[in-house]
């Protein structure tokens, strides 16, 4: 036996002896199921998964990491695009048996989970011990982890009053690379409610947030939750030019008026309509042309743009916003048109509204092929005309139509610009690294140009960040033998 295979064995021992033979396996079958299927990343396997069941046995385990300079890799529930390759071996630890709801505190508007909670477990305990409060629910499967979407990069239906998931984190149980366990917020004082973030010195917890599992497994976290509106309509309205939407969304936004917009083009109807058909030959071969988007558009039958408006309250509350809502559209006229808006989109908006997660959207999503992948830009509105209009043209130029998802952030201070890839082979290694490149043209474009920041940055940019000295300082202090994510942004050089 070589001393290869016999330290494999040693540390696999090690780990049976943490949480039983049952739970950890080096099988290759077992690591080939815990690879991403969707995204454009090189696909990677762990050396080991091992399946904890509480704190203390996350502790031993990273304590044995620490010791064999072993790589960790945490894993809620294996539907995040990327966030769990384990692109340099290592433990992938899979917490989905870590899966209770700790408390739900209808009062003071909280619950606390643990990584293996699901939307659609939380939701349907919510709904029969309450009925009248809701969490803030992402487009993703009601099999998603509320806390992995919670602290790392989820947007939820309450996007527009308050920004993003993460905002609706009030404190965490994280255990570090070394093996100690902290809390944050008012967690951090033993026995106090899980209520307030802001409290007991900085702000650790924003440490933790929309870190992808770099400094840390988060165990639990409190998570806000919202009371349900007693009534919910959705309209869409209709520009054929982006710019003429930039007004009238600000102001309802602004003036609270609309409590959800979302922006979408033609190309998200291409989309679902191809999620029951195949795919069109001429995506990802080579540069489309205009006439041929332009048909593609015709048989979606939508214009250029949509804003998806939900208004909400009791039904006094929501008429009134719906006359100020057509006078605001009104006002900025652009050949508005109000659209017919399908039962489908209708009956999600609604269940969005109630905190309820639909499968549905993923379901067309992912279509025929199974690949999904996405580009995320943060920007603000003076600049979305031009910014679309370039994004469309890489886009073009790389032969994928332009699928745009854009969400309205914290009452019109900013907003994302999503663009959509799919429908393509998620182990066909050619399409994913034209993809990667579409992408990291898109990034380029709106960093270099524009100056706006995007998600899932490479070291290279990263590195052009003028915090990232500071978050290469956190990195070591808290995780000083890189065993966390070591190939990310803030791993080892």
């Amino acid at each position: 036996m070589s001393r290869v295979v016999k330290e494999r064995d040693r540390i696999l021992n090690d780990l049976e002896n943490v949480v039983g033979s049952e739970n950890v396996s080096d099988d290759p079958v077992i690591r080939f199921a815990y690879r991403d299927f969707s995204s454009v990343w090189p696909k990677a396997v762990p050396d080991y998964v091992v399946r904890p069941g509480s704190v203390e046995e996350i502790q031993v385990i990273m304590r044995i990491a620490n010791r064999e300079k072993i790589p960790v890799i945490p894993f809620s529930a294996g539907v995040s695009i990327g966030g769990t390759i384990a692109k340099e071996g290592g433990i992938l630890l899979d917490l989905r048996r870590m899966n209770r709801i700790i408390e739900i505190n209808r009062e003071s508007m909280y619950c606390i989970v643990e990584p293996g909670v699901t939307y659609g477990q939380l939701y349907a305990e919510l709904d029969k011990k309450y009925g009248d409060v809701k969490l803030s629910i992402p487009d993703s499967s009601p099999m998603c982890s509320v806390l992995a979407n919670h602290t790392q990069v989820g947007l939820g239906e309450v996007h527009s009053k308050f920004e993003d998931n993460p905002t609706g984190v009030l404190g965490i149980e994280v255990v570090l690379p070394t093996g100690e366990v902290v809390a944050t917020g008012s967690a951090a004082w033993p026995g106090s409610k899980w209520n307030c973030r802001y409290v007991l010195g900085p702000d650790l917890t924003g440490i933790f947030l929309r870190s992808m599992g770099y400094f840390g497994v988060i165990t639990k976290a409190s998570i806000k939750l919202y009371p349900k509106p007693e009534v919910s309509q959705i309209y869409g309205v209709g520009y054929e030019d982006i710019k003429f939407a930039i007004k009238p969304v600000r102001e309802l936004l602004q003036k609270e008026i609309a409590d959800r917009i979302v922006v979408r083009n033609w190309g998200l109807n291409l989309l679902y309509k191809h999620a029951t058909v195949e795919v069109p030959p001429e995506i990802g071969k080579g540069p489309l042309p205009e006439e041929l988007l332009e048909k593609w558009k015709k048989e979606t039958g939508s214009p250029e743009i949509q804003l998806h408006i939900t208004l909400e309250g009791n039904k006094e509350v929501v008429d009134v916003k719906e006359r100020l809502m057509k006078k605001v559209i009104s006002k900025y006229n652009g050949n508005a048109q109000y659209l017919e808006l399908s039962e489908t989109v209708k009956r999600i908006s609604l269940e969005a509204s109630m905190g309820k997660p639909s499968a549905d959207v993923v379901r067309s999503i992912l279509g025929p092929r199974g690949g999904y992948d996405i580009a995320i830009l943060y920007t603000w509105y003076d600049i979305w005309p031009e910014l679309y209009n370039d994004c469309k043209e890489i886009l073009r130029i790389h032969g994928y139509p332009p699928l745009l998802s854009a969400k309205t952030l914290q009452h019109g201070r900013a907003s994302t610009f999503r663009f959509i890839f799919c429908h393509f082979d998620a182990d066909n290694e050619e399409e994913c690294r034209k993809i990667q490149k579409v992408k990291s043209e898109l990034t380029k474009l709106a960093m270099e140009k524009y100056k706006v920041p995007s998600m899932g940055l490479p070291r290279e940019v990263m590195q052009q960040c003028r915090n990232y000295e500071l978050l290469k300082k956190i990195k070591t202090a808290l995780d000083p033998n890189l065993i966390m994510h070591p190939s990310s942004p803030l791993g080892g050089e």
